[in-house]
């Protein structure tokens, strides 16, 4: 299993670090918080810590990879970051189903916001993040897929 890792300042998740064009070294600070907070660029999909960029120089020794600020492993279990995996490659595979369906529409994946306990809007903040949801944007209006655990299956 390969863990994801969102881009905040691209807003894309990023599956594959071999084409790194774009991706910033280090931990790549920026206005890139909700409410204000000061978060880097590269966030885990399973835990939602940040992430530093590490190798991405195509003379680097070592291969591109993202590793935790704190140096440590994830701290988000097995189980969780499966989940965080499985739930993100749902939106990818619908996304791409509807890229293909519109050809021409914009589809967009956009972060799904969990408060934190002092934003003033009475949520909770959850252990784990949220699949990003799907943003349709046609002729004729937007729609926002959100909280997709599932394929629809052929109607039978």
């Amino acid at each position: 299993m390969r863990d994801r890792v969102w881009d905040r300042k691209t807003r894309q998740l990023i599956e594959s670090l071999h084409r790194g064009a774009g991706l910033e070294t280090g931990l790549a600070p920026g206005p890139y918080g909700v409410g204000g907070r000061v978060c880097g660029r590269y966030e885990c999909r399973a835990c939602g810590q940040d992430l530093i960029a590490r190798s991405l120089s195509p003379t680097a020794s070592n291969r591109p990879h993202f590793r935790h600020k704190s140096g440590s492993d994830c701290p988000a279990t097995r189980e969780q970051r499966e989940k965080a995996y499985l739930d993100d490659q749902v939106v990818l595979d619908l996304r791409d189903a509807l890229v293909r369906a519109w050809p021409g529409i914009p589809v967009d994946l956009v972060p799904v916001h969990t408060p934190d306990p002092g934003d003033g809007d009475g949520g909770t903040r959850t252990a784990l993040p949220q699949p990003p949801a799907i943003v349709v944007c046609g002729p004729e209006g937007t729609v926002v897929v959100e909280r997709v655990r599932a394929l629809p299956g052929p109607a039978g």
